[in-house]
């Protein structure tokens, strides 16, 4: 989609995210895990970006309308011939079904492809 692009989240935009993914761990894991399982929001998801975790963010202008948290396999993880992992992809109902999550999936994948 041609009024789409594609970014990192700035320093409020990733807090805001990293918020949202945490409160959807109880409904995503289908009631494997709940809050009082988890280890506080600051030290789950901050861990992981710090070892390599990325975020990007569709934008239509300066709005948000989606993400995807992703990272490329790591040392410590078993090789396979995937090359990285994607843990959460959000996209705004108003642009599901439109190429929003294609578009935004193939700059994972070149990044990833990229990075190996």
């Amino acid at each position: 989609m041609k009024d789409l692009s594609i970014d990192r989240p700035s320093t409020e935009e990733t807090e805001k995210i990293v918020k949202e993914m945490y409160h959807s761990i109880p409904e995503s894991s289908s009631g494997m895990y709940s809050f009082s399982e988890l280890r506080p929001v600051e030290e789950v998801y901050y861990d992981f970006l710090k070892k390599g975790d990325s975020l990007i963010v569709l934008r239509n202008g300066s709005e948000m309308e989606g993400h995807v948290n992703y990272d490329p396999q790591r040392e410590d993880i078993i090789h396979t011939k995937a090359k990285g992992n994607i843990y959460d992809l959000y996209i705004d109902k108003k642009y599901r079904c439109k190429g929003a999550k294609r578009q935004l999936l193939q700059h994972v994948v070149n990044e990833l492809r990229n990075s190996s």
